[in-house]
């Protein structure tokens, strides 16, 4: 009974919060999906060199199965945890983006992330953009507000 309570507790952890055991590697199981996520982590533009290290899986926890995408400074370094679903996802490569720039930028902040995940992917996918942010019920006032700054921002830069 001492240890049984021990592994009941452990077992809960492993199966309700997103880790590399109950997950599989997208390198290897996907390799299609995975090329996308290399070449948006290995963008020239992202400066925290951490991030390269990005590993990229899909979960099979409990607490990730109604979320786009879940990322993490963990003890396994770096990572992001699909959902099963992510193949239904028509905005992966903006997800992906948005995930590593929690992450890239050290912030919690939704606008942040979403004004990172745009300039990662590009002016050309601005309306695949909006699209995903109105799927995830943000405001209009936010994706104007977001648009209005990448845009701001992308002035500066020319």
């Amino acid at each position: 009974c001492i240890i049984a309570i021990p592994v009941a507790v452990i077992g809960f952890f492993f199966i309700t919060f997103p880790t590399p055991y109950f997950s599989r590697d997208l390198q290897k199981a996907d390799p299609e999906i995975y090329a996308i996520f290399e070449k948006l982590k290995n963008d020239p533009r992202i400066a925290d060199k951490e991030i390269r290290g990005t590993k990229l899986y899909v979960s099979y926890c409990t607490s990730i199965r109604k979320v786009r995408a879940y990322n993490g400074r963990t003890f396994w370094g770096n990572v992001i945890f699909l959902p099963p679903a992510y193949r239904n996802n028509k905005t992966l490569n903006i997800t992906l983006a948005h995930e590593l720039g929690h992450l890239a930028l050290k912030t919690k902040s939704e606008f942040e992330a979403d004004l990172f995940a745009l300039k990662l992917v590009g002016a050309g996918q601005k309306e695949r953009f909006i699209r995903s942010r109105r799927e995830l019920k943000r405001p209009e006032e936010y994706i104007k507000s977001i648009l209005t700054t990448f845009e701001q921002e992308s002035g500066r830069n020319n």
